[in-house]
C-alpha cells in the first residue's frame, strides 16, 4: 500500500517591529555674557518700597509714647542709564562707561495714627550729583575689582563713586557651565545688596539738616530709617536660582532664570546706623542696643537676551518684615534714658528693562 505525503509549506510574513530608541539627549543651553565691543543698551530701573509701622513704642524715661503707630511710608527711585561696554573680554566687560541721564526719588508718607507727641524726621533726599555725568568702570585683574573714575575728564568727588555698582547685567545669576531645564544653583546673603539695587548708591548728594518748630515741652528728634540700611551680614537663607528655558520676548530669545529667596536674621547696626547719621548731617548717638530682625521672602525672573549676551530684563517682588530695637542715653539738658521698639511690614519691588 502506498501511502501519499502532502507536504504543506507555511509561509511566514515577518513584519517590522519598532524597537525603543536611544531618548534624545536633553538640550543644553549656554548663558553667558558675550556682549560686542561697542554695544551701546539703555537701562530703567526702579526700586519701589512701601512699608507700613505695624508697633511703634517710644520710651521717654519712664513715659511710654506712641510713635508713628500706623504711618506708611512708600519711597521710589527711578534711574535711567546708558551703558557703552567700550571693551569687553573674558566674559565681563573691560571697559564701561555708564551716563547716569536720570535720577528720580520721591517719598510718600501718610501719619496714621500718629498724634504729633513725637516729630520724628529723615533728612530730604536732595537730587543726585551724579545726573549728567559719565562714570568709568574699568576692570583691574590683579585686583579682581573694578577701578571707577569720571570719565571724559569729568569732575567730582571720589566718594559720589565708592557704593556704585558696575554690574547691570546681574552677571553673577549666570549658570558657570552649559545648563538644562529645571537645573539649579543657590547664593548666600552676599547677593543681596545687588538683588535689591543693581545700581547700588546712586544719591550721593549729602542731605541737609532742617529747622523744625517743636510744640512747647516735646522734644525734636533725627531718627535715621534702619530699613533703609543696605546691610545683609549675619542673615541666614538662600536664594534659589532655577533654569527655566528659554522664552521669546516680543523677537527677542531669553534664557530664564527664575528666582526664589528667603532669609531671616537679627543684626547689631549701631555703627551703620551712625554712618547714615553722619552722611545727612544727623549728630551720631552711643547705642546701647541697636538690634535690627528683619524676614526677607521673595521671587522673580531674570530673562538674559541670548543673541546679544546681556540682560533683557530683571524684576523680583519680596515681602519683608523688620523689627528694630534702640536704647541710647540722650542729652536733653539732662541726661534722659530713651528707648524705641518699631515692627514694620512691606514689599520691595525691582524692576529693571533695557531698550
Amino acid at each position: 500500500m502506498l501511502t501519499t505525503l502532502s507536504l504543506h509549506w507555511l509561509a511566514l510574513t515577518i513584519l517590522p517591529v519598532a524597537l525603543p530608541s536611544a531618548a534624545a539627549p536633553p538640550v543644553a543651553d549656554r548663558v553667558r555674557f558675550s556682549a560686542e565691543d561697542g554695544l551701546e543698551r539703555t537701562r530703567s530701573l526702579v526700586v519701589k518700597s512701601d512699608m507700613t509701622t505695624e508697633e511703634s513704642i517710644m520710651m521717654l524715661g519712664e513715659q511710654e509714647m506712641k510713635a508713628g503707630e500706623g504711618m506708611q511710608r512708600s519711597n521710589k527711585q527711578t534711574t535711567s542709564v546708558s551703558d557703552t561696554y567700550e571693551k569687553n573680554a573674558d566674559g565681563r566687560p573691560a571697559r564701561l562707561v555708564r551716563h547716569y541721564k536720570s535720577i528720580d526719588e520721591s517719598a510718600d508718607i501718610d501719619h496714621g495714627d500718629s498724634d504729633g507727641a513725637i516729630i520724628m524726621e529723615r533728612g530730604d533726599t536732595p537730587e543726585s550729583a551724579l545726573i549728567g555725568r559719565k562714570v568709568a568702570f574699568e576692570w583691574d585683574a590683579d585686583e579682581g575689582v573694578y577701578a571707577k573714575s569720571f570719565a571724559d575728564d569729568e569732575e567730582g568727588e571720589d566718594g559720589w563713586l565708592e557704593d556704585l555698582h558696575q554690574d547691570l547685567d546681574l552677571r553673577f545669576l549666570l549658570p558657570e557651565r552649559e545648563v538644562e531645564q529645571g537645573q539649579r544653583w543657590e547664593y548666600g546673603a552676599e547677593v543681596l545688596d545687588a538683588l535689591f539695587n543693581p545700581c547700588g548708591q546712586v544719591n550721593v548728594q549729602e542731605s541737609q539738616a532742617r529747622d523744625h518748630d517743636v510744640p512747647q515741652g516735646g522734644i525734636a528728634i533725627s531718627m535715621p530709617d534702619p530699613a533703609s540700611l543696605r546691610a545683609y551680614d549675619g542673615l541666614e537663607g538662600k536664594v534659589k536660582a532655577t533654569y527655566a528655558g528659554t522664552r521669546d520676548v516680543d523677537g527677542t530669545r531669553c534664557a530664564v532664570i527664575e528666582l526664589t529667596l528667603k532669609f531671616e536674621g537679627l543684626q547689631d547696626i549701631s555703627d551703620l546706623l551712625n554712618e547714615q547719621a553722619s552722611a545727612s548731617g544727623m549728630p551720631v548717638t552711643d547705642y546701647d542696643v541697636a538690634d535690627l530682625e528683619r524676614v526677607f521672602e521673595g521671587k522673580g525672573e531674570l530673562l538674559w537676551d541670548l543673541r546679544a549676551g546681556v540682560l533683557y530684563a530683571y524684576h523680583l517682588e519680596v515681602e519683608q518684615e523688620v523689627g528694630v530695637e534702640l536704647e541710647w542715653l540722650a542729652d536733653v539738658g539732662i541726661e534722659m534714658p530713651i528707648a524705641m521698639s518699631q515692627v514694620l511690614t512691606g514689599t520691595l519691588e525691582v524692576s529693571l528693562g533695557s531698550n
